[in-house]
């Protein structure tokens, strides 16, 4: 419920996680978002080489654990960064 409420949140168009060694993470932002550039650059400085730049709209992180229980704390700790860098909008409470 919490990876949801911050996807409303940050206005974000998909969450996709795909299972396996590695996992990988996509987010897609709706085009209409603001985009928080400053949570992009800490997530990008956080994950260096497992981060993937897609489009102007989309990036991916590889998650070294392929389970969902290892992958679910990471993916809500990078959505939370971008939420904090994201002055426009308050950040859920859990």
């Amino acid at each position: 419920m919490q990876v949801r409420m911050l996807a409303q949140t940050l206005r974000l168009a998909s969450v996709e996680v795909k299972p396996g060694p590695p996992a990988i993470i996509t987010v897609t932002f709706d085009p209409k978002a603001a985009i928080p550039e400053g949570g992009i650059r800490k997530i990008m400085d956080r994950y260096q080489r497992r981060f993937r730049l897609r489009s102007a709209l989309s990036f991916e992180v590889q998650m070294p654990q392929p389970d969902w229980a290892s992958v679910f704390p990471e993916l809500t700790a990078a959505l939370q960064t971008l939420a904090v860098c994201d002055t426009k909008k308050p950040i859920p409470s859990a």
